[in-house]
């Protein structure tokens, strides 16, 4: 009789094959799995300068105007947009002196002087400016945690009803930012107000012509001309970096906070996603582009290399020009 014997197992061409297509299969679900958690990192993203913009729409049925982009304690509009983001216990807590006497962020409950220490000094058990708020955070940039420093506020100004520095004893108010142990324990925010172009002359000779919703003067709806469609509200700051040097705890990733006042439309957008390692540019850590929202509440993507007159344009509230984003 004619046995036949069966085999059990692979040979090792037959495992390496396996593992072979085992590998390829990978190669082509990993960049899938990618573009997937990017595609709903973008969407998220969308969500929350969504959430930002009704938040200032309901502020200004409220107030009957927009908050301002920064006061004169250098307190920028989301910061007042807290309880229609439904933060009021987060507002309530954040110090805003009446009569201003001081930035914001001298105010010891709000956050701990400078010392260059890492360790954060207690009590308060949470200082005015340290509560997390996810819809102010970007999936797809910097994790807050690995956030080495904090931009307190960005206005641009001199001689402007901004120049508040004579008020201030002669401090100035221009990029600021936070030294440790305050860098450790402020909120982080990825998106910031539009100031546009407020202070200089764009090159058509009118100084301030493109300048954008956020501004020291009270903005109401109806006062952005150019149409709530063409007109940038809110965009994300997430890509921002800055470089005190080698070794110091503060070089590196850059945000904002939720008292931080508005950005411009001075610079173009970051159009290296970070590797530019500027700290004045709108710009995110998507690919190909960043989130904007309009006026009206809509939200879309900019191609990182837009046009530098298109941006301007669409920074501006009332300069008589208008563009379509899309």
């Amino acid at each position: 009789m004619i046995r036949i014997r069966r085999r059990s197992g692979f040979t090792l061409i037959e495992l390496l094959v396996v593992i072979a297509i085992i590998a390829i299969l990978i190669g082509l679900l990993v960049p899938a799995v990618q573009k997937v958690r990017s595609a709903a990192a973008r969407l998220q993203c969308k969500n929350n300068l969504k959430q930002i913009t009704l938040a200032a729409h309901n502020y200004e049925n409220s107030n009957q105007r927009l908050p301002l982009g920064s006061d004169v304690g250098n307190v920028g509009p989301i910061a007042y947009m807290l309880p229609y983001l439904e933060q009021d216990n987060v507002f309530n807590n954040f110090v805003i002196l009446n009569p201003w006497d001081r930035y914001w962020w001298q105010v010891p409950a709000n956050r701990p002087g400078s010392t260059g220490s890492t360790a954060v000094p207690r009590p308060p058990a949470i200082y005015g400016g340290e509560p997390a708020i996810k819809t102010l955070i970007c999936p797809s940039a910097t994790s807050p945690q690995a956030v080495a420093t904090v931009l307190l506020v960005a206005p641009q100004y001199n001689g402007s009803a901004w120049s508040v520095s004579a008020a201030f004893g002669g401090l100035s108010a221009g990029f600021t930012f936070s030294g440790a142990p305050g860098s450790v324990v402020l909120n982080r925010s990825h998106y910031m107000g539009m100031a546009g172009y407020p202070l200089f002359d764009a090159g058509d000779g009118v100084a301030g012509k493109y300048a954008g919703i956020f501004r020291p003067q009270p903005t109401k709806i109806t006062d952005i001309t150019d149409g709530t469609s063409s007109t940038i509200m809110f965009a994300e700051y997430a890509s921002g970096w800055v470089n005190f040097g080698a070794g110091n705890v503060l070089t590196g990733d850059c945000a904002g906070t939720f008292a931080s006042g508005p950005m411009y439309t001075y610079w173009p957008p970051d159009s290296s996603n970070g590797k530019a390692q500027v700290w004045y540019e709108f710009g995110s850590k998507h690919s190909g582009g960043f989130n904007v929202s309009m006026a009206d509440g809509s939200v879309t993507t900019l191609n990182n290399s837009i046009n530098y007159t298109t941006w301007v344009v669409l920074g501006g509230m009332a300069d008589g020009v208008v563009v379509n984003p899309n």
